[in-house]
């Protein structure tokens, strides 16, 4: 799988590969602006593309337009960087076909369940880390278990009629992941998105993954 990094900051772009390689990534490739970014991309088509929105010339937000627009890239999953807690301008971005977005700074179990994300809505399957990567995988284990245990007791009753409508509208296609994130961000925590970005990543990623237990489970079933 070829990861496309697009960031002016070399810092930037080592914490992301190194973070994708512990993730068990092995091809990533680095681009420093959108123009040596397009380059590689006429080279060779990333599997998924990960961008910082705002970087001298053309910004993030010009590159997924220009992204949407090619016949040969325009179903290329697309995760921004960014600091931009601007809803008007991440709605704009979402409207242009942005699948999904990572807050500064990023951290490595954030971006994994990103991209665990993407992977269940374009067929792809994330690699298993290999035993090199243990220590990470603990790492990322242990501090997405403290993350779900600061659930407990936030979620009330009234709240499950709402998160339930919030998913149908994002299987119907009504809403954006975005868009749930920010519901949930509202709705649940009665907040914006920024402030509990922590509980947001947390409740999502349990809800993903108590659904593709319940659908494998019931594929199972199916099996003679």
């Amino acid at each position: 799988m070829r990861i496309l990094v697009v960031d002016d900051s070399k810092m930037m772009r080592h914490v992301l590969s190194t973070d994708l390689k512990d993730l068990g990534y092995a091809t990533i490739l680095e681009a420093d602006c959108t123009d040596k970014a397009k380059e590689i991309c006429s080279a060779t088509s990333p599997d998924l593309i990960i961008s910082d929105w705002n970087m001298p010339g053309e910004s993030g937000l010009e590159f997924l337009k220009f992204i949407r627009s090619s016949a040969t890239l325009k179903d290329t999953p697309f995760i921004m960087l960014t600091t931009q807690t601007n809803r008007a301008k991440i709605m704009e971005a979402t409207r242009v076909g942005l699948q999904s977005y990572l807050l500064k700074p990023i951290r490595k179990s954030v971006l994994a369940d990103k991209i665990s994300e993407l992977a269940a809505a374009y067929g792809f399957v994330p690699p298993a880390e290999s035993k090199a990567n243990t220590h990470a995988a603990n790492a990322v284990g242990a501090e997405r278990a403290r993350e779900e245990h600061t659930l407990k007791g936030k979620i009330k009753p009234e709240h499950i009629p709402k998160i339930l409508e919030a998913y149908a509208q994002l299987w119907r296609g009504e809403f954006s992941a975005v868009q749930l994130e920010e519901y949930m961000a509202e709705e649940v925590f009665g907040g914006s998105l920024p402030e509990n970005l922590e509980e947001v990543n947390s409740l999502t990623k349990t809800l993903h993954d108590a659904v593709r237990t319940s659908i494998d489970r019931k594929l199972r079933q199916l099996i003679l």
